[in-house]
């Protein structure tokens, strides 16, 4: 997570988002429980934040270079313990359960 973390502030600050967006890493408070490395990307705490095409741009710009899908290394660890290499990825959907 170190590696995007830090991918993101860059990317925010090329992007001018900061310091009105605050890069930061919180604790999770989200559930299922998995056994597998889970990280959970999110735009602001507000509609008006979550309405944001800029900042949309930017987060799928991390996943983008993040994962190596334009062709360049995939920043930071993704060794896998079986030979599948899957990464699963949801956007969207509301943030608590109803």
């Amino acid at each position: 997570m170190g590696p995007w973390l830090r991918h993101l502030k860059k990317l925010a600050q090329s992007h001018n988002m900061v310091p009105e967006f605050e890069i930061t890493l919180e604790g999770t408070h989200h559930g299922p429980i998995t056994i597998k490395p889970t990280m959970f990307l999110e735009i602001g705490s507000t509609d008006e934040y979550w309405k944001r095409q800029d900042a949309a741009q930017v987060m799928a710009l991390l996943v983008w270079e993040g994962l190596g899908l334009g062709g360049d290394d995939a920043i930071g660890n993704w060794g896998r313990e079986n030979d599948k290499k899957k990464v699963l990825l949801g956007i969207g959907g509301g943030h608590y359960a109803p």
